[in-house]
């Protein structure tokens, strides 16, 4: 687990609580032409309130995406759980060795711990 500190010009500071935790995912969203997306990529980390992931899709700051994570069975009394948080993107990085990527930092719309986040099992 690491600790971050997150500088914003706009608010205070705060710690945030990040877990490296490498998870499978799809991001499902719109391109910055309109054009609807899914990709699967690897999450870098995760806190309670946003991710950080690469992305080959071309978006943009303030796009609104899908998070899944399909959370191991180990985690879920070995039944298929995943796991679909709503956000928006606050940050654009690029990475790769040509740019070909973008790091993408997403905020969730609701904290990790709200009522409103979804679990859903296969069955549903």
């Amino acid at each position: 687990m690491t600790n971050k500190k997150t500088n914003s010009k706009q608010d205070n500071r705060r710690i945030e609580f990040r877990l490296d935790l490498p998870l499978s995912a799809i991001i499902e969203g719109m391109l910055a032409n309109g054009q609807s997306f899914s990709e699967k990529t690897m999450i870098e980390n995760i806190s309670s309130t946003g991710a950080y992931f690469e992305l080959k899709a071309l978006i943009t700051v303030g796009a609104k995406l899908l998070l899944k994570i399909e959370l191991p069975s180990s985690l879920s009394e070995d039944k298929k759980l995943n796991l679909s948080l709503p956000g928006h993107v606050v940050r654009l990085e690029k990475t790769g060795t040509n740019g070909n990527k973008q790091g993408v930092a997403l905020n969730f719309d609701e904290e990790l711990v709200s009522d409103e986040v979804q679990f859903i099992t296969e069955d549903s």
